[in-house]
């Protein structure tokens, strides 16, 4: 959970590699630009619930199941993946590839890494992975829709360090939310069906 690049109607995010979708993104959007209004505040909360953990019987019985070792990638796995996916239009500072006017940017850290810091200020931040691990989109602007690339497989955990709140939907052809995140708001584990949640709006009102 783990940001995010502007681009057309997909977990979406995307600027480029993650494209905004928007009527303030100065972004060059690929396909039709995403619109919506935000001139009414939604009745309804987010219905964010923590998942208990899954209990794995070869957790405590070795003798169940032999031991396997899960290959992760690296921050440098994961910032040369994003740049052979999406080349054009990056500028690569550190870890961190910026794109278009800078809404979006991809910050890349190994999976398994606790990476809140690298959530700045005033940006809708969404992480890959559960508990604010692995790499991420940052994202800002105003009224703005980013349609999450196909590759980012699901919405881990977020962090919305923005003014105002962030709906996010199935996709951006969407009228009705998934789940409305207030101002200030962070996630550690997102649940219902992260992976289907295909597009953020940014909007400029403070609460759900």
């Amino acid at each position: 959970m783990g940001a995010l690049v502007a681009v057309a109607p997909v977990f979406g995010l995307v600027v480029a590699a993650g494209l905004v979708l928007g009527s303030s993104a100065t972004a060059e959007a690929v396909g039709a630009p995403g619109h919506r209004t935000d001139s009414a505040p939604w009745a309804a909360s987010p219905s964010v619930v923590a998942k208990p953990p899954v209990i794995d019987p070869a957790a405590t019985d070795p003798s169940a199941a032999p031991a396997v070792t899960a290959a992760v990638p690296t921050a440098e796995e994961e910032l040369a993946a994003q740049l052979a996916r999406q080349p054009l239009g990056a500028k690569v500072v550190g870890n961190k590839i910026i794109y278009a006017d800078g809404a979006a940017v991809f910050v890349a850290i190994g999976a398994g890494t606790l990476s809140m810091s690298s959530c700045p200020a005033g940006r809708f931040c969404v992480w890959d992975r559960a508990n604010f691990q692995g790499s991420l989109w940052a994202l800002s602007g105003d009224s703005v829709t980013y349609s999450m690339p196909s590759y980012f497989a699901r919405v881990g955990s977020i962090w919305n360090r923005r003014a105002g709140r962030t709906l996010m939907f199935p996709s951006v052809n969407q009228s009705v939310p998934s789940y409305c995140y207030a101002a200030g708001t962070s996630v550690a584990s997102v649940s219902g069906t992260p992976s289907a949640l295909r597009a953020a709006f940014l909007s400029t009102y403070q609460y759900c």
